[in-house]
């Protein structure tokens, strides 16, 4: 099964985006509103895999360069 890349541009919709921004976004909302309480709901089941976007690229160049490089 394929990652979930999520990255500093990623689309935080509350209804279509992918898992880390969805889970960023209610606290981010909840830190500014002050609210006491964050709740986090959706209908996925099963685990979650995710990666960073900047951390897959250099992923990709290190394994491109046949694993040789400053990681």
């Amino acid at each position: 099964m394929p990652t979930n890349p999520y990255g500093l541009d990623d689309n935080s919709h509350t209804v279509i985006s992918n898992v880390i921004p969805a889970l960023i976004r209610p606290f981010h909302e909840a830190k500014i509103r002050k609210l006491p309480l964050v709740t986090i709901s959706g209908i996925r089941k099963g685990k979650e895999s995710v990666a960073f976007v900047d951390n897959m690229t250099d992923a990709c160049v290190f394994v491109r360069n046949g694993g040789v490089g400053n990681y």
